[in-house]
C-alpha cells in the first residue's frame, strides 16, 4: 500500500457515507462481503476538460478532480470513481494499470479500453 492508500475496516467505512446501503451500492458487494477489508486509494488528478474524463458536453478548460480507486483484496476487483461518480471496474489488472494508479494518471471512462487495464 502506498502513501495515500488506507485500509479501513466495514464500520470505518459506513461513517464516509450517509448509509450502509449506499456503501454497498458504491462497492457493488453484500452486506456480508463487506464484513472483511478493503482498500481504498484516492488522489487528486488533472483532466483537460470539465467532464473529468467522462466525455459529453463540457467546458475546456483544465480542472481536477479526486479520482477513488475501491480495491476489494479478496478477488482484486477494483472499481474507480471520478469527482464521485462511477467510472469502470477492472476485474483482472494488467501491470498497465497499477502503473497508472501509482502515477496518478488513470483514464476517464470516455476514453477507458479494458484490454489496456485488463487480463483477456
Amino acid at each position: 500500500m502506498g502513501p495515500n492508500t488506507m485500509m479501513l475496516p466495514s464500520q470505518v467505512a459506513f461513517a464516509i457515507v450517509d448509509s450502509a446501503s449506499e456503501l454497498n451500492k458504491l462497492l457493488g458487494h453484500s452486506r456480508e462481503y463487506l464484513m472483511d477489508n478493503f482498500y481504498i486509494t484516492t488522489w487528486v488528478q488533472t483532466w483537460s476538460d470539465t467532464s473529468l474524463g467522462f466525455g459529453g458536453m463540457a467546458g475546456q478548460t483544465i480542472c481536477s478532480a479526486h479520482t477513488i480507486v475501491v480495491e476489494s483484496p479478496h478477488d482484486l476487483i477494483y472499481r474507480v470513481y471520478v469527482g464521485g461518480r462511477f467510472a469502470y471496474q477492472v476485474d483482472r489488472p494488467l501491470e498497465a494499470f497499477y502503473i497508472a494508479m501509482r502515477e496518478h494518471t488513470l483514464r476517464g471512462k470516455a476514453n477507458y479500453n479494458p484490454a489496456e487495464y485488463e487480463r483477456g
